[in-house]
């Protein structure tokens, strides 16, 4: 019937896309994943010199994982339409993220040498056991490379599979079933270009380049790509130096919640856009966010569950935007199949434009953070600051870091050592989130794609299908 055919995703993308170019996707999103999954474990098995191999596996890695995220990006643009079945896979993938994030509370566990609470004689090593323990290490990460890389393997073969042999271009929907009877008269009007894919990137750039909702979505997305790398660089740091009477077992689980919870909270979320919509979530995230951080900013950092319920709650409304937003790039590229009349929509230019965009927050995140430390804590990530130091360089076990580099600057990130460490560390911790999502907000009142005009959207969409 009618309806169960207009709610099939399988159907919406017959002939949005080109079945070849799913198929090329898959192909890609298949070699990519593996190739990460094997880039991820060279970055940690000593095969040539260590700094070479950091900085050469690094870019690789990144390499393929833009791949990666792209492709899947793209194929969530290109099997669905609706914002119920966007948010049914969003809900799908939120559910193997929280299965993944067991990962993240073990790798912290096993990793030897995290800053803590500890005097200055009791200081971590670099060397020695350091060396020994890192050996369970690496093996944890081989382990994990392998899970990876045979589950990209399987997955997309089985997604394969899902797409149709040729395109079916005869399939018609009714009008207004599922945008609430919304009439094609009020459909945008399109815009002169109508560029396709065939015209060219100047030609798309200067398209996409003339719409408002791209530069609004540009800012909020760059912050929260700033903001999410900063949390995962900062959060060890956080709960070691405010969460005092914390050990490193406890430390470990604290981390394993902190992402496990936030796929937790995106599966119920991503169920209530279609009923209040994408924007108004956001918007209350964003909110909670800023809210949390002024309530934080006056109660000080004197108790310790405070701490501890803000680090939560800051992660929880921060990756719940960040999962979030890509739902919103998938109905950026709805909107510009439509106003630019083109005969598929361009989804990968569209999330590589913004992963391009956001790659300058990415880098800039943990040097921002570690920065501020240094600057304002006096921690030193040089040998010759460390005192008792002999000044001279040593090949450590970890790629690129001397052995006194690093026993010096782990001697700095305790507050025992460096009283000044705490006050820093909380008001990177309460401003940070307080500043950008301020920002934030500002720039996502500004975005259009919500109310009648987003269903306008859809009903165009669904009426080229």
């Amino acid at each position: 019937n009618n309806n169960n055919n207009n709610n099939n995703p399988n159907q919406h993308h017959k002939s949005r896309v080109d079945p070849s170019t799913m198929e090329r996707r898959m192909v890609i999103l298949s070699r990519a994943g593996v190739l990460l999954a094997v880039c991820f474990v060279l970055l940690w098995v000593k095969v040539s010199y260590p700094g070479i191999m950091f900085v050469v596996g690094l870019c690789v890695y990144d390499t393929f994982l833009t791949l990666v995220d792209l492709s899947l990006h793209s194929t969530l643009v290109e099997f669905s339409v609706t914002s119920r079945d966007r948010a049914r896979f969003s809900w799908y993938a939120s559910t193997f993220s929280m299965a993944a994030s067991c990962a993240v509370g073990a790798s912290h566990l096993l990793f030897p040498g995290n800053p803590g609470h500890s005097s200055s004689s009791e200081s971590p090593k670099v060397s020695g056991s350091l060396q020994g323990d890192l050996a369970v290490f690496r093996w944890f990460c081989v382990g994990v490379g392998l899970v990876c890389g045979l589950g990209f393997y399987f997955s997309t073969r089985a997604l394969r599979r899902l797409i149709p042999k040729s395109p079916n271009t005869n399939h018609s929907l009714k009008e207004g079933t599922l945008v609430n009877g919304t009439p094609a008269s009020e459909v945008p009007p399109a815009s002169k270009g109508g560029g396709d894919a065939g015209g060219g990137l100047r030609v798309f750039l200067g398209e996409i380049g003339t719409n408002p909702n791209f530069w609004w979505l540009s800012i909020v997305s760059m912050i929260q790509c700033f903001h999410c790398h900063f949390n995962s660089s900062m959060f060890p740091v956080f709960i070691t130096v405010l969460l005092g009477s914390i050990n490193k077992f406890w430390s470990s689980v604290l981390i394993f919640v902190s992402f496990f919870i936030p796929h937790v909270n995106n599966m119920i979320l991503v169920q209530w856009v279609p009923r209040y919509g994408l924007h108004f979530i956001i918007s209350a995230l964003l909110l909670l966010k800023l809210g949390s951080a002024m309530l934080m900013l006056k109660a000080g950092d004197s108790v310790e569950i405070a701490t501890a319920l803000f680090l939560a709650l800051n992660r929880i409304s921060t990756e719940g935007v960040c999962k979030l937003l890509d739902l919103s790039l998938s109905d950026l590229a709805d909107e510009d199949y439509v106003i630019n009349k083109r005969r598929h929509p361009l989804p990968a230019l569209i999330f590589g434009t913004f992963a391009l965009l956001g790659r300058l927050g990415q880098s800039l995140a943990p040097v921002f953070g570690f920065w501020l430390i240094a600057s304002y804590s006096g921690a030193s990530s040089t040998a010759g600051d460390s005192p008792g130091s002999s000044g001279s360089s040593t090949e450590a076990e970890i790629p690129g870091f001397a052995e006194d580099s690093l026993e010096g600057f782990s001697r700095d990130l305790h507050v025992d050592t460096n009283p000044k460490l705490r006050e820093v560390a909380f008001a990177m911790l309460v401003w940070t989130p307080l500043v950008l999502a301020l920002v934030q907000s500002i720039a996502w009142a500004r975005v259009t794609l919500r109310g009648r005009y987003l269903q306008n959207i859809k009903q165009a969409v669904l009426s080229k299908v």
